[in-house]
């Protein structure tokens, strides 16, 4: 219910400040028994799981409300946080920890992106329902791209940065394949079928942008304001640096690591 702007933020930037809380909190019983990295992969598995089951559902209902489909999305993406720090936890790799910290970066400008774009297209048609939208991409066309940019980063698509830190994490699950076997496959292949599970709600927003007008108002729409088009574009352009050159924010994360690297153990 909140502005698009307030929505941009808050999916962006506020959910990693409530997975730092978290974060902090778990430090707290590494010193005990409680297997603290197993419990939290379970949890992002859940999570992931049931974000993405709850955005496709969206796509059943007859006026799907854009807004709350990729609020639904966040919660996904939150999972793949803690997978790549519970991998790290659990077994002590690298990758996972530096997976799931940079994926906080990523997922800020894709999803600040996705709900900039949106936002644009809410303020300029009135509605936040999809099946009102067929065509806006025609008519908004540098909105559209960039909202389509921002959707196929957020499913981990090549080259976007979506796709790196996303397959970092992925990549943390295959390597507990040395340490617990075929429970290692199994996360990762739990991990890459969500993966494969948002591109069933996100390519239909896509084709919706492309579809054939059918309302006079969405042939005379026009694209968001100069002000707001500029901030899409940094987000776009940053979506777009950080998948082909990932090691800009890896460097900002790295110290992160080393840290959770010396006291997280296994």
């Amino acid at each position: 219910a909140a502005p698009s702007g307030i929505s941009a933020m808050l999916s962006g930037i506020v959910i990693g400040a409530g997975f730092f809380t978290l974060l902090r909190s778990i430090l707290i019983f590494l010193s005990t028994p409680l297997p603290v990295g197993e419990l939290l992969i379970i949890i992002a598995l859940i999570t992931m799981s049931v974000g993405n089951l709850m955005a496709f559902s969206q796509l059943t209902h007859k006026q799907a409300d854009l807004k709350r489909l990729l609020a639904y999305s966040s919660v996904a993406q939150m999972g793949n946080i803690i997978l790549g720090v519970g991998v790290g936890f659990a077994y002590g790799i690298r990758i996972g920890y530096e997976g799931g910290l940079f994926h906080i970066m990523t997922h800020a400008f894709m999803k600040g992106l996705a709900f900039l774009c949106a936002g644009a297209i809410i303020h300029e048609l009135g509605t936040r329902y999809l099946d009102e939208m067929n065509g806006i991409g025609l008519s908004m066309k540098t909105t559209g791209f960039a909202f389509t940019l921002s959707l196929l980063a957020l499913a981990g698509v090549p080259p976007l940065s979506g796709f790196m830190s996303e397959w970092m994490v992925f990549s943390s699950g295959i390597l507990t394949y040395g340490v617990i076997g075929w429970w290692g496959i199994a996360i990762a292949i739990i991990a890459l079928l969500n993966a494969l599970l948002s591109l069933g709600y996100y390519l239909p927003i896509i084709k919706t942008l492309y579809l054939p007008a059918e309302h006079k108002k969405i042939a005379k729409a026009k694209d968001a304001s100069m002000v707001m088009l500029v901030a899409i574009g940094i987000l776009a352009a940053l979506t777009i640096i950080l998948g082909i050159w990932p090691e800009l924010g890896l460097q900002a994360v790295k110290p992160a690591v080393d840290i959770l690297m010396s006291i997280g153990g296994v």
